[in-house]
């Protein structure tokens, strides 16, 4: 947010009378702020869906961060594109091969959920509306239909089509050939965040989380360290950066945050959970079980792997049950 507000500043933005700045947080539209805080129903609906999507897919990152996340992207477009009586042209800088990959997602989870797919020919608003009926049946199917809200749906009804303009060609090449433009005169900082591993999986917020993750489920349920864990997701995340052409100094202080164990700090990544969404160490292994998925059938071997009798706990179970039931 810091490096967006520089660069706004340093391009005169603030004071152009022909540019607003708008900030999406959800279903709320703000003007632009560095330092508004985030809302609290945001970050509730943030912490259900990455509860639901992680029980549902036994953790796996992409999944549990990835899904939900990329339709509140899409839904923030359709918003931004009705806001105020609409947009004429919405550019972007995605790569056409980033694109193709967005239109085959949206393809293939339309399909997957048998969600209607809009006419051809219906340009930016066809695509919409397509994955507005891929969010309708992905959340009734991950929360209950009487769970599904405007915040989970799609806009998709536009005022006009915009065009959809894309100005790759024109700002593809790597950020250390343009050093000074970056750093001096936009006063874009490559900084590593203490919370963040400061790289872009597909535009992703929660990596850090992912590796943390990674390295809970080495640790649980593949009876290895925590640090192997993590650093598989470390090597995959330093391929993603030099894909996208990190400038070398950058890849390699990445690499050496996490080149062991004494360099991983778990407990940082611990209280990023806690603060960004509310769960805990225990609750992100529950969502590595699966424990609640296809009627409770993991709730077995996770027993077992605790070491707790699963007659005992049964016992304790029905136990708890009739003293809630007396309770009431």
């Amino acid at each position: 947010m810091e490096n967006i507000d520089r660069v706004y500043r340093a391009l005169a933005i603030p004071h152009d009378a022909f540019v607003e700045c708008l900030l999406i947080d959800g279903m709320q539209i703000h003007p632009f702020q560095a330092d508004l805080p985030f809302p609290e129903a945001v970050r509730q609906q943030n912490r259900n869906d990455v509860l639901m999507n992680g029980h549902r897919f036994r953790a796996d990152a992409r999944s549990t961060f990835c899904n939900a996340c990329n339709l509140s992207m899409v839904n923030s477009f359709g918003l931004a594109a009705y806001y105020d009586g609409g947009v004429d042209v919405i550019i972007t800088g995605d790569s056409p091969q980033e694109q193709t990959a967005y239109v085959a997602w949206a393809r293939y989870r339309s399909r997957l959920f048998s969600a209607p797919a809009a006419e051809k020919g219906q340009g930016f608003r066809g695509f919409l509306q397509t994955l507005d009926g891929v969010a309708e049946r992905y959340s009734t199917a991950i929360h209950g239909a009487r769970r599904v809200t405007p915040a989970h749906r799609i806009m998709h009804q536009l005022s006009r089509d915009p065009l959809f303009f894309n100005i790759y060609q024109d700002t593809a090449y790597e950020a250390g050939a343009h050093w000074a433009l970056l750093h001096d005169f936009m006063r874009f900082r490559f900084r590593f965040d203490a919370l963040m591993f400061s790289f872009s999986e597909s535009d992703c917020g929660n990596p850090t989380l992912m590796a943390h993750i990674r390295g809970l489920r080495a640790e649980t349920l593949l009876q290895r360290s925590y640090g192997k864990g993590v650093r598989e997701y470390v090597r995959f995340a330093i391929g993603l950066m030099a894909q996208k052409y990190f400038p070398a100094p950058l890849i390699d202080k990445m690499a050496a945050r996490y080149h062991d164990e004494a360099a991983i700090q778990r407990q940082r990544a611990a209280r990023f959970a806690q603060e960004a969404f509310g769960l805990s160490e225990a609750q992100l292994v529950y969502m590595i079980y699966s424990l609640y998925r296809a009627q409770g059938s993991e709730l077995r071997g996770w027993l077992t792997q605790q070491r707790i009798a699963l007659e005992e706990s049964a016992i304790r179970c029905r136990a708890c049950c009739a003293s809630t039931r007396i309770r009431r």
